[in-house]
């Protein structure tokens, strides 16, 4: 059975997400909690702009001789972010620092 919700960040840019429960598994005592499994791309950088911004910014990237580039992608963005990138255990990482009570 499958569950969706939406979770709403950054009320001023207004980013929404939409999860998916796909499946409920018991609780295990040999695993952290809360743990992600898997996901898809890099999260947005703070304060792009929302979508219209984010969307101008990968076009930006994707073109070292647009006129915005070094300004957005070298001196702000860094020319190492990849919006295609993601590791769920970074990810598992990040979630023990912000639920410090979980096992590590």
């Amino acid at each position: 059975m499958k569950q969706k919700f939406s979770y709403l960040y950054d009320f001023g840019d207004g980013w929404e997400h939409l999860l998916i429960i796909e499946k409920l598994v018991p609780k295990s005592p040999e695993a952290f909690y809360p743990m992600c499994l898997e996901g898809e791309r890099n999260c947005p950088p703070e304060d792009c702009g929302s979508y219209p911004g984010y969307d101008h910014m990968i076009t930006v990237r994707k073109n070292k001789k647009h006129r915005e580039y070094n300004e957005l992608i070298r001196d702000w963005l860094g020319e190492d972010y990849d919006p295609e990138y993601f590791n769920a255990q970074e990810m598992n990482v990040e979630l023990s620092r912000m639920f410090p009570t979980r096992k590590s």
